[in-house]
């Protein structure tokens, strides 16, 4: 017989949080809870510190940013906000080049990932170090060479936006 895996104070979070579509893929409803997303975000922080980013690059999703804040914050590592208008992919700011950057999401959409490397790695010449989640999804096992991490154990399909 078997039993369920203990739950931890993670997952607990991410379950209060709730799972959800946005534009480049699942993503934490971070408005259910502060708390929870505090949890989340910190854990974050602790799984990437092994790292050492110097940076952290996110799609400009309010919730991905708001993860990736207080991820930013417990590391002391800079935000890098991303979008894509009109085909165009481009930062907030313009990075330092060389510097070690964490790609972060709720969830990964293999696009997603694979559009923000490109950006990071070849168009401003930063030093992808590790591809980060919360939730596992099969874009994590197509990154390519590069490092990958996720929080929990549940693994989502990716999901239209």
């Amino acid at each position: 017989m078997h039993s369920a895996p203990p739950v931890t104070p993670v997952t607990a979070a991410v379950r209060d949080l709730g799972i959800g579509p946005d534009t480049y893929g699942p993503t934490l409803d971070t408005a259910r809870s502060t708390a929870a997303t505090e949890t989340v975000g910190k854990a974050l922080a602790a799984a990437l510190e092994p790292y050492r980013p110097q940076a952290l690059a996110v799609w400009r999703t309010g919730d991905d940013m708001v993860l990736a804040h207080i991820a930013a914050r417990e590391l002391g590592a800079e935000l890098l906000y991303a979008s894509a208008t009109a085909g165009i992919l481009a930062f907030d700011r313009t990075p330092a080049p060389g510097r070690r950057v964490a790609l972060l999401a709720a969830a990964w959409t293999e696009q997603g990932l694979s559009s923000l490397r490109t950006l990071a790695e070849r168009t401003h010449g930063l030093d992808a170090v590790v591809a980060a989640a919360v939730v596992d999804t099969p874009a994590l096992r197509a990154a390519g060479g590069l490092a990958t991490l996720h929080l929990t154990a549940d693994t989502r399909q990716e999901e239209p936006s």
